[in-house]
């Protein structure tokens, strides 16, 4: 993959959205529908974004199943059970 050129960061994104843009309109599946006509089949169904802002260094205090399992959020996690430590028949983890 060739660095990209341009004036300016702006000029090189406007650049490739173009490419991409134009790949998405040719590039077809062995049906004959085209990437941008897949998507727009696609996108009623899509789940929304999420409410709140995704944080990657947030820590949570939490309680893990048995089975190193967490939820955080609404989504189930693994942990790694060196992690977690005791209270009583659950274990509480740190994550982030």
């Amino acid at each position: 993959m060739p660095i990209p050129v341009g004036d300016s960061l702006e000029a090189i994104s406007e650049a490739l959205m173009a490419r991409l843009d134009t790949e998405a309109s040719q590039k077809c599946d062995v049906d004959g529908r085209s990437v941008v006509e897949l998507f727009a089949a696609e996108l009623p169904v899509m789940v929304p974004m999420p409410k709140w802002r995704f944080v990657p260094a947030e820590v949570l205090s939490v309680e893990a199943s048995r089975s190193a399992l967490v939820k955080v959020k609404g989504g189930h996690y693994s942990v790694w059970r060196s992690r977690c430590r005791p209270a009583s028949t659950r274990r509480r983890c740190s994550v982030c």
